[in-house]
Parts: C-alpha cells; sequence; structure tokens
C-alpha cells in the first residue's frame, strides 16, 4: 500500500509495519517531496482511535517537538510527526562504542526530556519509549520519534510500567548494547547507575523527577555534568583561555603606560625639595610572618568498570582533596604498570580514560601536585584484565573475578 496519497497533503513511500492497532507509514509533503521525511500512524481499531485521540492534542506539540498534528479521514485516526535525522538508538549503541560522558550526557537528556511530559498519557510515554522510537542526534540528545508500535497489551499500562521501560533504556545505553539486561551486563555498568536501574525496575520511583534526583546525586553526575564537572572546565578554560588572548594586548599596553608614567613622576620628584624633606634618614624593616606548612594534597580513585575485560574502556575517576584552605590541585600524573613491569604515564587529566587492549596484571598509581608545589603520595589499585570471551573459573582461592579491581 506503498505510493499514495493522503487527504492529498501527504504522500505515502513506504510502510514502516503493520501492526494490529496500526499501521506506521513513512511520508514527505506532497507538494514538497524534497522536505524532511514524515512519519504517519494509521489507526485500524476503533477502541484505539479513541484512546488516542484523548492523547494526541494541538499542546503536546509543546512538549513533545516531533509531533505535527493528527485528524480523521474516513473514520479512521491518524498522526503525523517529524522523523528524526538521528540515528535509531538500538543501531547508535551496536555502532558506536561510547564513553562514560558520553553514556552520562545521554541518560541526562533523556530524564530531562521525559520530565517534560507530567500531563501526558503514561500509555503513550511508554510507547514514545520504545528503543524503535528512540534517536541518537549529535551523539547525546534525544529525541522521541512517532514510531508507535501499538498492541492490546500496551495501550493501557501506568507509570511504574513506564519507569522500568526507562530504565531499559538506561541500561542498554551504560551496557552500549542494544536489548541489555541488567543481570547479563552488570559488568558493563557503573554500580552507581546499576542500583538506579535496578530501582526503575522494582517500583521504587514513583515520577521521572525521582528518577532524575537519584541520578543527579550521584558522583558521576557530579564528575562529568554539573557546574564544578571536567567537561564544565574544560569548556571554562577554554572561554577564559579565548578572552585572554582578547584582551593580552590592551591589558600589557595599559601597564606598560602606568609603569612609564610612574617613572616620570618618581624621576620629577626626586629632584624636588619635597621629596627630599620627606625622605626617611633611615629605613626600619618589620620581621616577615612564617608561612604556614603547606600540606599534602589526599588521593583516592575509583574506576566505572568493576570487572574488566580485553577491549574495554575504563574512566577512572580522581577524589582528590587538598587540606590547605585556598589551595587547589595543578596537576595530574596517571601512570600504569603491566604484569609489574615499568610504570608508563598514560594521562595528565583529571580523570583519566584507557582502552585494555590486552588481557594481563595492571597497577594504576594516580599522584599529584598542588598549586604550592605539595605532591601527594601515589595512590594505586592493582587488577587483572581477562579475554573477553573466557571467564576464568574458581580455582578454591579468593578471585578477583572478570578484573576485579582491588
Amino acid at each position: 500500500m506503498d505510493n499514495f496519497l493522503l487527504g492529498e497533503k501527504y504522500k505515502i513511500i513506504e510502510t514502516l509495519q503493520s501492526g494490529e492497532l496500526n499501521n506506521v507509514y513513512l511520508a514527505v509533503y506532497n507538494d514538497n517531496p524534497d522536505s524532511e521525511n514524515l512519519v504517519i500512524n494509521e489507526f485500524i481499531d476503533m477502541d484505539a482511535d479513541n484512546k488516542f485521540e484523548e492523547y494526541f492534542s494541538p499542546h503536546l506539540s509543546d512538549v513533545l517537538n516531533t509531533f505535527i498534528e493528527s485528524f480523521y479521514i474516513d473514520s479512521k485516526f491518524y498522526i503525523v510527526g517529524k522523523l528524526s535525522k538521528g540515528f535509531p538508538i538500538n543501531d547508535y549503541l551496536a555502532n558506536n562504542n561510547l564513553r562514560l560522558s558520553d553514556k552520562m550526557y545521554i541518560a541526562e537528556n533523556l530524564l530531562t526530556g521525559l520530565q517534560k511530559f507530567n500531563d501526558v498519557n503514561p500509555s503513550l510515554i511508554y510507547l514514545l519509549c520504545n528503543p524503535d522510537s528512540v534517536s541518537i542526534v549529535g551523539k547525546r540528545n534525544v529525541c522521541f520519534n512517532l514510531n508507535l508500535q501499538t498492541s492490546t497489551e500496551n495501550i493501557d499500562v501506568r507509570t511504574k510500567d513506564v519507569i522500568k521501560r526507562v530504565g531499559d533504556l538506561m541500561c542498554c545505553v551504560f551496557a552500549n548494547t542494544p536489548n541489555a539486561t541488567l543481570e547479563a551486563d552488570k559488568d558493563s555498568i557503573p554500580p552507581t547507575m546499576a542500583s538506579i536501574i535496578r530501582k526503575c525496575h522494582e517500583g521504587h520511583f514513583n515520577s521521572f523527577s525521582d528518577i532524575y534526583k537519584g541520578f543527579k546525586a550521584s558522583l558521576l553526575y557530579s564528575t562529568f555534568i554539573d557546574t564544578t564537572s571536567m567537561d564544565k572546565q574544560i569548556m571554562k578554560n577554554i572561554e577564559k583561555a579565548k578572552r585572554k588572548k582578547k584582551f593580552g594586548f590592551l591589558r600589557g599596553a595599559a601597564a606598560a603606560l602606568f609603569i612609564a608614567a610612574f617613572a616620570f613622576g618618581a624621576w620629577r620628584l626626586m629632584g624636588t625639595d619635597i621629596f627630599k624633606k620627606t625622605a626617611p634618614a633611615s629605613v626600619t624593616t618589620e620581621a616577615t610572618p612564617t608561612p604556614a606548612a603547606n600540606n599534602s594534597p589526599a588521593v583516592k580513585f575509583s574506576a566505572s568498570i568493576n570487572k574488566i575485560a580485553v577491549g574495554d574502556e575504563v574512566t577512572f575517576i580522581s577524589e582528590v582533596s587538598d587540606p590547605d584552605i585556598g589551595d587547589s590541585i595543578d596537576s595530574y600524573q596517571w601512570t600504569m604498570s603491566k604484569n609489574n613491569g615499568d610504570s608508563i604515564l598514560f594521562s595528565n587529566e583529571q580523570n583519566a580514560v584507557y582502552r585494555f587492549e590486552e588481557e594481563g596484571f595492571y597497577t594504576v598509581n594516580l599522584s599529584v601536585k598542588d598549586r604550592s608545589g605539595a605532591e601527594s603520595n601515589a595512590y594505586g589499585i592493582s587488577f587483572t584484565v581477562h579475554p573477553k570471551e573466557d571467564m576464568p573459573a574458581s580455582d578454591g582461592t579468593k578471585s578477583t573475578g572478570k578484573g576485579d579491581l582491588k
């Protein structure tokens, strides 16, 4: 039933799916076939018509920017929306190896977007959160398409069912694989995020706002997203450098003029009686207070994955503090050794990222130096990286599992 006109406004070019309650079509505007692609839902069941007519109204476009309009033709109910230019989330996860920061921003975008749907029927949100209706745009942004896969089972669902599906989406994102499950992919998911996903599945959250509060309270959120996060500090430093470069010349010129004026004024005063009369006969100096001792920073760090296998990308998250008021960390030094060999420097970032391509016994150390020059003692973690497909069996000794950190 492809290539037909719908109400003389839309041209159907492909059937995306056929179901018991609705059909989904790919379409374009009839008068502008080169415009953006559209997705059109045609409801063929009268009960579904009545249900979805209640869900969709003109104000829905205020919270769902892909929604265009809904209407009846020949007693059938239609919903029209824009088709996202991004990638379906399952395809995106299958073809991209995401950094932990990207996963955090995708989850942030998902949860903030869902909080706009407070007055939207849970059944519609449930359909929008189907992986076939979720796209990733520009690496980190989540877009909800109107590729609705309705059935008699999901036409009437409750909020807890929607929250469970949101947990499923977050599980796939942090496991970096489609169709992930918490049990099968728990080794790939940071423990904090695994806890939030488990609470979604077990019904501990009553709203999207509750999920978001738990998400914001995590250490990973403060590391990657909030105003003191690594990404925000990088952008702040970039903007600061741009401003410094722009006004550096003006500041230098002003300083040169000030020094020249001061030198000229001092030269004039040295030849006057005023300067001679006011010049002190002798100069006394006061003892300079002895500065307080500078204390070394305290260092710890954690890893984004508890059990590591070949191919895993791990983010090592620094947890550093300086006991001196007003002091701060000036430099970071991450080193790594394999099989107790020589240590190599692999990062000077606040949080280090490393992909393990070979199995073996590794030790990662972090030492830092504060702005006053005090250097910390090195803090280290040792662990084993195993082959991805070959998990070691227990031999009766205390095992570290699949690369347990210890």
